[in-house]
């Protein structure tokens, strides 16, 4: 699950959050004080994360219309510093490597007929 919030977000964003990421527009020095630390940390978008928000905010734009991602996408290259990843602790005890290692292993082995 990728959400992407345009809007304010509440206090305590976060609480509870186990797995995903958001994408929230706004400057860390506003969003931080609301984030439920014990649950989620901040962090800036990769160059993947900001392509994946520009086919998020274009697939936005062409459902509603938005106002909003339509001056987003009309100036990317200023806009895709406001956003803020923001990702579940619970992530990071995840081992992603050993994962996708076994993940791609099973695939060898369909493909190879194994």
């Amino acid at each position: 699950m990728r959400p992407v919030v345009l809007g304010e977000i509440g206090r305590d964003f976060g609480a509870g959050m186990t797995g995903g990421v958001a994408f929230v527009l706004g400057a860390p020095e506003t969003l931080l004080p609301r984030l439920n630390l014990d649950f989620v940390r901040a962090e800036l978008p990769t160059a993947g994360d900001q392509s994946l928000l520009l086919r998020l905010l274009r697939r936005h734009l062409f459902h509603t219309g938005s106002v909003l991602a339509r001056g987003l996408i009309a100036e990317w290259g200023e806009a895709r510093v406001r956003f803020v990843k923001i990702v579940p602790l619970a992530l990071d005890s995840l081992d992603f490597e050993a994962i996708y290692d076994r993940h791609v292993a099973e695939r060898m082995a369909v493909l190879l007929g194994e």
